[in-house]
């Protein structure tokens, strides 16, 4: 492939926008205070960071359409397009002259980038065959460049955020990134997303245009975990039983139901079935009688003290905290908190999670005076 001519003109070439960093001399404490600085200035709005790999859609003048890679390899462009069969209904409802910039993913969190390369980074009938055989990845698109020949690119971050919500799809694996744009909300859904597993949020000014293969200061920023502090706690061995009622946007293809009257569980696909009555979707922990969350601990003068219980761990935790329950008292983690409340009695910790467990480290050495 030579071209991709949209608009009369050649695309394929086409630099992304890049994002900018804080200078490696910035302090911590300098960090938090200008993140803090830029968010509440409410000349921001903010997208969710996926982790995956970048990747633009571009649909020609003649309905050709081509998913393309970030960067140019030695053998030139990698046009993805034959790795995802099941995106082509969605590319095909675009209007022609059309570039669009997303994530290639996989809705789990706990899925990363090195997930996305498994699939992506192989051969096309390998990586259809592994779709098939396990989890399809989603296009999660964040911004868009040409809009059926319109040149979008040079609206605002906000005006184009606007335009992608007219985009419709009826796809399951395609998503389109929502912005938030009041300071307190975006604070909020940083944390939120960080304590579910989520990579972090994207910052753009609202009324900067798209700028390829830019990185101009303080006009784009990602925030993974840029405020965090790091803490060694244990599992105590103690656990909270899991949410009942499943409230999430999967609700069509859910699996785990349970009919309150006849006390009985059900698997299976069944929000259009007939048989759904008296059925209530249940989350797949409390379905299979795992944990919701895993308590921790320290040692305060030679006791336990619990403070306080994390729930986004593994499926894998969270069974295993049940049945291998001996196993997993006394397991050593390292945690990422992004707050540290210590106002109270015993400080407690605000949207932590999981960096690296320890297994060097012994919940002895998990002391109380890291908290305070």
């Amino acid at each position: 492939m030579t071209e991709i001519i949209i608009n009369q003109e050649n695309w394929l070439d086409t630099q992304v926008q890049k994002y900018w960093a804080f200078p490696s001399s910035y302090s911590q404490e300098k960090k938090e205070q200008e993140i803090q600085n830029i968010i509440f200035s409410g000349a921001y709005m903010a997208t969710e960071k996926k982790d995956g790999h970048l990747y633009m859609l571009f649909k020609d003048e003649q309905g050709n359409f081509f998913l393309r890679s970030r960067s140019k390899g030695v053998n030139g462009w990698n046009i993805k397009t034959g790795h995802v069969p099941h995106l082509h209904p969605f590319f095909e409802s675009l209007p022609n002259n059309t570039i669009l910039v997303g994530e290639i993913c996989f809705k789990d969190n706990f899925k990363t980038s090195k997930d996305v390369t498994s699939i992506m980074g192989c051969k096309e009938k390998k990586a259809i065959s592994r779709q098939e055989d396990g989890e399809k990845v989603t296009f999660y698109i964040f911004d868009v460049i040409m809009l059926d020949g319109k040149e979008v690119y040079k609206l605002g971050a906000l005006q184009r955020a606007g335009i992608l919500q007219g985009l419709h799809t009826t796809s399951d694996y395609v998503e389109i990134s929502q912005p938030l744009v009041e300071p307190t909300e975006i604070h909020e859904a940083w944390l939120e997303i960080l304590d579910q597993g989520g990579e972090g949020i994207v910052l753009t000014q609202k009324d900067y245009p798209y700028s390829f293969n830019k990185r101009t200061a303080r006009k784009t920023l990602k925030l993974k975990k840029e405020l965090v502090e790091t803490i060694d706690v244990f599992l105590t061995g103690r656990y909270s039983p899991a949410t009942y009622e499943y409230t999430g946007k999967e609700i069509e293809r859910w699996r785990y139901w349970y009919n309150p009257i006849t006390k009985t569980k059900h698997e299976g696909e069944l929000y259009m079935s007939a048989q759904r009555k008296n059925l209530v979707a249940v989350t797949q922990p409390w379905f299979n009688g795992w944990a919701g969350s895993v308590e921790i601990g320290v040692m305060r003068d030679n006791k336990v003290q619990p403070i306080g219980n994390i729930s986004n761990v593994s499926n894998e935790v969270k069974e295993e905290i049940v049945t291998l329950n001996e196993e997993y008292e006394g397991l050593v983690v390292e945690l990422q908190a992004m707050e540290i409340d210590r106002s109270g009695d015993i400080p407690t910790l605000r949207h932590a999670v999981i960096k690296e467990w320890r297994s060097d480290k012994n919940p002895e050495e998990c002391l109380w005076e890291q908290l305070l």
